[in-house]
């Protein structure tokens, strides 16, 4: 499977609408099993960490009980949250959540450029993207032309009295 890149999956190009729009279903379908994937994992992470807690708790209360000293739930706890072990299953937990949190706002990511999509070709079909159409003033435009014919009436007139004299 190809590198996901959210960040550049997730940008536009305004000028291929057509191509965006073919390629967003298989991106977002990549994206969502993605985090069908990162959610598994979390899953496995949780899992896990609970099985380390519950050996912990197992060999702290087997070796609690040929001795005097009388353990709390609070003593128990205790000793397991600073246990090596419990910490690393711990530390693999959050990046999990962390790596199934990336992977959700990927996928919210592209369902906000679907809709940005979606406006985008609304605005081309209502020419938005037309390129600066300006008004015709028409009375310049004559007068202009009337300006022009006057010149060169002026200049016929110049030239016939030259002729003339």
């Amino acid at each position: 499977m190809s590198e996901l890149n959210w960040q550049k999956d997730s940008q536009i190009e305004i000028d291929a609408l057509d191509l965006e729009w073919v390629r967003h279903s298989h991106k977002y379908m990549l994206y969502s099993e993605a985090a069908a994937r990162a959610n598994d994992i979390v899953r496995q992470r949780k899992n896990d960490l609970e099985i380390v807690d519950a050996k912990l708790d197992q060999i702290l209360r087997i070796e609690a009980e040929g001795t005097s000293k009388k353990l709390t739930a609070d003593a128990i706890k205790a000793s397991i949250t600073a246990n090596e072990e419990h910490i690393k299953a711990l530390i693999a937990y959050n990046d999990a959540l962390y790596q199934s949190d990336l992977c959700t706002s990927a996928v919210k990511a592209m369902d906000h450029k679907k809709a940005a999509l979606q406006n985008l070709v609304q605005l081309w079909a209502g020419s938005y993207f037309a390129g600066p159409k300006q008004p015709r003033d028409l009375k310049k435009e004559i007068d202009i032309q009337q300006e022009g014919v006057q010149q060169e009436m002026d200049k016929v007139r110049a030239r016939r009295r030259l002729q003339n004299n």
